[in-house]
């Protein structure tokens, strides 16, 4: 048994989330870690995207690119993403540091997936003014990336 002595009896209870409706969302990148893989033979690279407008603002969708691993085709998948991402955000597609993805905002295409939502593609915003009303946060808001965390791309997807 673990002693807890806490009271919340005056504590709203927490209200499971839904899924989110399948659809394009405007986003933006706030976070990002490199994982191990559940069998210890890869990494990914887990995103933290947090939709920036409309009636879903601020809810977190996490994705996960497969970027070191056995499977040559989870890779291709990946990297495939990763452009996608760099296109959409008007990056040069060479990622030194995952940060650097981070804060832009993107168009991203949502499915559902049982329970979850799972994100299905990434574009550019077609225009630039889709990102900016109702975005819901101050322009100073900053990456919400764990303190402490390793947010460089693997090795072998670093540049010198």
């Amino acid at each position: 048994m673990v002693m807890l002595n806490k009271d919340v009896s005056n504590v709203e209870p927490a209200k499971a989330f839904e899924p989110l409706p399948p659809g394009p969302y405007v986003a933006k990148i706030v976070g990002s870690e490199i994982k191990p893989t559940k069998n210890l033979g890869g990494e990914y690279l887990e995103l933290k995207v947090k939709i920036i407008d409309g009636p879903h603002v601020n809810r977190t969708i996490i994705d996960r690119l497969n970027l070191v691993n056995q499977s040559a085709k989870a890779v291709e998948i990946a990297e495939a993403t990763l452009s996608s991402i760099c296109e959409a955000i008007g990056h040069s597609g060479r990622v030194n540091d995952s940060q650097e993805l981070h804060d832009k905002p993107l168009k991203i295409t949502v499915a559902v997936d049982g329970a979850y939502n799972a994100i299905k593609g990434y574009a550019k915003i077609d225009n630039f003014s889709e990102a900016l009303p109702g975005a819901g946060e101050p322009a100073a808001a900053g990456s919400t990336a764990s303190a402490g965390s390793d947010n460089f791309l693997p090795p072998g997807l670093r540049q010198s």
